[in-house]
């Protein structure tokens, strides 16, 4: 994605119209200031890409596929249970997250990158979570294969997205590259070792349905509360501190309602916070 976006962006917007001076700016906003922000969930998939090979080596070893299953889904419902409120709060909170960290001189680019940057982050964070799973099966070769087909999506849809929705093109084309590799990577894993993703998918759904209740004060936010850049940085770091710990707070009550923490983490809140204090005492 990287490669491509080096290569071809800046040509590619100057010929479908814009200075060359904003071309240069809206690449390096998305490629250095949104990358930035969007790695925060990516953090997540180094560690679970990690901590789910031995788990799964053995399981594979020990022909266990029950566990095997087991296994991705509790993976893959971890990653989505924290990964997509963040980027779903990213995106809605695009505005005070960019004027905090980058200033308000490139303000209206830098909303609309990092919104639509917020949905490659999610995918991203995926993607090396399927590479992973696809390497520690022993799906070396297809594994390859599959990257080399996300490139191809990616050239592909580079220059037609672009012409078609502008700069943002560039970011909706890695998103469907990432998604690619992942779709690919799945439907492989399901049909070799006859995985099922029912499960993932209606939790992913309740998942979903709290981040839209945490969303709902996010909204009211912007709605009736004061502007965010209005009383400068400092203010806005407040002002969205509060915001998003109660946005959390919303998701996690709303999620605990419909029971999801005790389907991921295999034990309730209250379970979870008595541990931990627990542990602290």
């Amino acid at each position: 994605q990287t490669l491509i976006n080096t290569q071809f962006f800046i040509p590619c917007a100057t010929k479908l119209g814009m200075e060359y001076d904003q071309a240069k700016l809206i690449y390096s906003i998305i490629e250095t200031n949104c990358d930035k922000l969007t790695s925060i969930p990516q953090v997540l998939s180094i560690g679970f890409s990690a901590g789910i090979v031995p788990y799964m080596t053995v399981s594979l070893e020990n022909h266990d596929y029950k566990g095997l299953n087991k296994n991705i889904e509790d993976c893959l419902d971890t990653v989505l249970y924290i990964g997509l409120p963040v980027c779903i709060a990213m995106a809605s909170l695009a505005e005070p997250i960019y004027f905090i960290m980058y200033g308000g001189s490139e303000l209206e680019y830098g909303v609309t990158c990092l919104q639509w940057s917020s949905l490659l982050g999610l995918c991203t964070t995926l993607t090396p979570i399927c590479n992973s799973m696809m390497l520690t099966l022993r799906f070396r070769k297809q594994s390859i294969v599959y990257l080399a087909c996300g490139f191809v999506v990616k050239c592909a849809t580079f220059y037609p997205l672009m012409a078609l929705m502008g700069y943002t093109g560039a970011i909706v084309s890695s998103c469907l590259c990432s998604a690619t590799i992942i779709a690919l990577s799945l439907m492989k894993i399901r049909k070799e070792f006859h995985i099922k993703y029912k499960k993932i998918i209606k939790r992913t759904i309740r998942m979903l349905i709290a981040c839209f209740a945490m969303n709902g004060i996010f909204a009211l936010w912007n709605m009736f509360g004061p502007s965010w850049i209005s009383g400068g940085r400092i203010i806005c770091l407040l002002e969205l501190a509060v915001v998003g710990i109660i946005g959390i707070i919303v998701y996690v009550i709303v999620s605990e309602m419909m029971k999801l923490p005790k389907a991921v983490f295999h034990m309730s809140i209250k379970q979870m916070a008595n541990r931990y204090l627990h542990r602290g005492a």
